[in-house]
């Protein structure tokens, strides 16, 4: 599967440095950036894994390699480089050609910090 790269925009993953509980998640200040191509989340299996959360989530395409976006991993898409990250991976695959991500809104308040 080629990307079009027309569709393709930038987003910054962050790795988990610590995470104590999911409102208490502690990021690397180090970051990646990743040409990806977004789209909401949609389909009847993936609305019986996640149920109503599936509104709030992305998929993630990407033909980056699938180390740069572990489960848990902060992604900031609609939210500054410096700022905690927007987006949580909830799961990562990597096929043949590309990486696919599940990515779910994390609340504002629940955002997690930069640990150094």
């Amino acid at each position: 599967m080629g990307l079009q790269k027309s569709r393709m925009r930038d987003v910054v993953a962050h790795q988990v440095m610590s995470a104590v509980r999911k409102d208490a998640v502690k990021y690397n200040p180090a970051y990646e950036i990743l040409s990806v191509t977004l789209q909401p989340l949609m389909g009847q299996f993936n609305a019986q894994i996640y149920g109503a959360q599936i509104t709030k989530m992305l998929l993630l395409l990407t033909n980056e390699p699938t180390s740069l976006l572990p489960e848990g991993a902060g992604v900031c898409v609609d939210v500054a480089i410096d700022a905690p990250p927007d987006y949580r991976v909830v799961s990562s695959k990597t096929w043949a050609r590309h990486t696919v991500a599940h990515l779910d809104l994390v609340p504002e308040g629940a955002r997690g910090t930069y640990g150094v």
